[in-house]
């Protein structure tokens, strides 16, 4: 018989991190749920077995966003990567590193198609 119970949770760590969301009993974080860092970084999204999963959005302090989606805790196909200084490149990632392929367009509309790997 299975004992596995999913729940809402919310919980503080002894690091400081904290998380919001569901949680299954024997396996972690599953389904959607918000986890937030000590240092201030946040992601917002899905999980399966404790790692960032499928869809979501991982911030960082300064302003930084990457949007789009997760594998096993790395972004992992198509996003959208904001930086805080206004420029925003679209693209493919692969166990999170940008793979070269994608657009990157400045706040004053200047484009550069395939600029090089992992240009952040």
């Amino acid at each position: 018989m299975d004992n596995k119970k999913k729940e809402q949770l919310n919980i503080t760590y002894t690091n400081g991190d904290r998380y919001e969301g569901d949680f299954e009993t024997g396996v972690g974080r599953i389904g959607y749920g918000i986890y937030y860092f000590a240092n201030g970084r946040k992601y917002e999204g899905h999980w399966i077995k404790n790692q960032m999963n499928q869809a979501g959005v991982f911030s960082w302090p300064n302003g930084d966003r990457a949007e789009g989606i997760f594998k096993d805790g790395f972004m992992h196909g198509n996003g959208v990567f904001y930086y805080a200084d206004g420029r925003k490149y679209v693209g493919n990632w692969i166990n999170g590193k940008d793979d070269g392929s994608g657009i990157l367009t400045w706040p004053n509309e200047t484009t550069r198609k395939n600029p090089l790997k992992d240009s952040r």
